[in-house]
């Protein structure tokens, strides 16, 4: 998470000095939406079936997941705002030099 952190600065250095940051944005959305979904597949793999509860009593102490609804609300989170796909053909023709094709 320390070069998202990095990239993110970069991004608001840029931005504050009057510059156009055009990969490091496509990254850093790259970057978030997809460790955010392993993230979250990873706490719903760890707790098995528990992992795909919803809610629970907090106050009886009893930990009931959670990890279900937010696993699949960070699924669109990598088609939100341009699909990870397009993210990384933004990074490579803009950042690499590849043409475009």
């Amino acid at each position: 998470m320390k070069a998202s952190r990095l990239l993110a600065y970069r991004v608001g250095s840029m931005q504050n000095a009057g510059l156009r940051p055009n990969y490091e944005v496509s990254i850093f959305k790259l970057l978030a939406s997809e460790t955010s979904q392993a993230l979250h597949n990873l706490g719903v793999n760890a707790f098995g079936l528990h992992g795909q509860l919803s809610g629970g009593d907090e106050s009886s102490g009893r930990w009931d997941g959670g990890w279900g609804p937010e696993y699949l609300a960070a699924i669109p989170d990598t088609i939100a705002q341009g699909a990870s796909e397009i993210q990384r053909n933004v990074s490579t023709t803009r950042d690499l030099g590849f043409p475009r094709g």
